[in-house]
């Protein structure tokens, strides 16, 4: 039980501190995707241009699967 209310407090403060911040713009120097507010906005993506000539089809099946 205390394991559960850990994570459900846990949980609610992510949600209040990652909460969105309304809508982006680019920043004033051209250079970064900012919120309206002119809080930086941060993006994080892999992509996987080495895939299909660097890796064993059983990588590439291993990948494609974790990221579906």
């Amino acid at each position: 039980m205390l394991k559960t209310a850990a994570l459900f407090l846990f949980c609610s403060a992510m949600a209040l501190f990652c909460a969105p911040k309304g809508n982006l713009k680019i920043a004033d120097d051209a250079r970064h995707i900012v919120y309206q507010d002119g809080s930086p906005f941060f993006w994080l993506g892999d992509t996987a241009w080495e895939l299909f000539h660097r890796t064993l089809r059983e990588e590439a099946d291993l990948y494609l699967s974790n990221r579906a």
